[in-house]
């Protein structure tokens, strides 16, 4: 649901009513049209691919019930995402765990969990897994990460970058299975690029991954039956973005399965499942000129919503509601931070937008409050809402710093 319709849905009054009330930034997350979305991709899985959710996009509870009654399966990547997703399913065979630190630990909590598969990153963390399965009487299901030199630019996953995700083919290379007989390897797991927004150079980036991990195989003498893509899907922040549809995704990986021998490929989808569902609303606080620039200065930034300061791309912004004229003028948008990466974009908004009106981020169902640096300076931590049913469910209100700060 666009966030014209939920301001102009009868059923969905209370939005205004929290405006009203609120003295502090929060989220909304529109559950009921995330709900309608899984069902639509799922309807149109092929039976090669399996669907994963990326919880690091957000882990918030209602969005992640949403997912596990839709059967799509759940990756984690931390202890914390781990005990988050356990409130919502105990099934492990729902589960996977990624991550580039996994302790031994760590590893011997997931298999007493019964994770379902567990990608390993690392030589020492296929030793341990070995391990903890032998003392747990255990086999394990795992993919090997791998690291593929790509030319492809990616600040936040790598691209082309030498990251902690994965060992490189080499790595891999050094292998004697032999040595490793309670586990199962299925396959390869790869994934360096993140939000791409075309579909042709995902296609580009999906055909020469598998055409190395193929070669690998072959080198390994492991049985391919897995490939598991990561997400990387885009969806668009700004007008000049392109905007693809499922549809087209499923398209593009039925043309990539005729010509590839591979029995399933997995994807990781998190921001392309819970991004368009969330919105991030905050007031303005001051407005002024300087140097013959608009400003607006909002009571949160990236104490919430911190992906513009890491990517320099902004949530797409909105006055709440229409003022009292239709003349726009070009204004920049900075949070409350006692810094300049407090800044969320410019934006072409009415021109007599007043101190106390407020502002909605659109495309911040993903990758928003747990992203972001809530503590510094502290500043209340935003509440959060769920429309589930057609009502409205607060899920964390809004936490001052006397609540949380010792």
């Amino acid at each position: 649901m666009s966030i014209e319709n939920i301001f102009s849905n009868k059923t969905h009054k209370d939005v205004n009513d929290i405006i009203e009330k609120s003295k502090s930034p929060f989220f909304l997350y529109d559950i009921d049209s995330l709900k309608k979305k899984l069902r639509d991709v799922t309807e149109m899985n092929p039976s090669f691919l399996k669907l994963w959710y990326a919880c690091k996009a957000n882990p918030i509870s209602s969005i992640l019930n949403a997912v596990i009654d839709s059967d799509i399966g759940i990756d984690v990547a931390s202890k914390g995402e781990l005990r988050q997703v356990l409130k919502s399913t105990t099934d492990g065979s729902k589960i996977i765990c990624t991550g580039p630190a996994k302790s031994k630990e760590y590893i011997e909590m997931l298999i007493e969990r019964g994770i379902g598969l567990i990608v390993v990153e690392s030589l020492n963390q296929l030793s341990w897994v070995n391990e903890s399965c032998k003392a747990l009487k255990k086999k394990q299901k795992i993919l090997l990460r791998t690291q593929l030199s790509l030319d492809y630019e990616d600040t936040l996953l790598g691209g082309s970058s030498i990251t902690p995700f994965g060992e490189d083919p080499n790595g891999w290379k050094t292998l004697n299975m032999d040595e490793y007989e309670n586990i199962q390897i299925m396959g390869f797991h790869v994934f360096q690029w993140t939000n791409v927004s075309s579909l042709e150079q995902l296609h580009a980036l999906w055909v020469h991954s598998i055409e190395l991990l193929i070669e690998l195989s072959r080198e390994l003498n492991i049985k391919l039956e897995i490939i598991d893509l990561g997400g990387g899907l885009g969806i668009p922040y700004s007008n000049d973005e392109e905007e693809y549809s499922y549809e087209e995704v499923i398209n593009l990986l039925n043309e990539i399965k005729s010509k590839y021998d591979i029995p399933t490929f997995w994807l990781e989808l998190g921001r392309y499942i819970a991004g368009p569902f969330g919105y991030y609303f905050t007031k303005v606080v001051d407005k002024k000129i300087i140097r013959g620039k608009d400003l607006l200065i909002t009571e949160g930034g990236i104490n919430h919503i911190s992906r513009p300061a890491f990517t320099g791309q902004s949530f797409p912004c909105k006055t709440v509601k229409n003022y009292h004229t239709s003349k726009l003028t070009t204004f920049r948008v900075h949070g409350s931070l006692c810094t300049a990466l407090d800044y969320l974009g410019e934006f072409e908004l009415a021109s007599d937008i007043r101190v106390g009106d407020w502002l909605v981020f659109t495309q911040a169902g993903a990758y928003g409050f747990t992203n972001s640096i809530p503590y510094f300076l502290c500043h209340d931590l935003a509440a959060e809402y769920s429309i589930l049913n057609n009502k409205i469910e607060q899920n964390r209100q809004t936490k001052t710093a006397d609540e949380w700060l010792v």
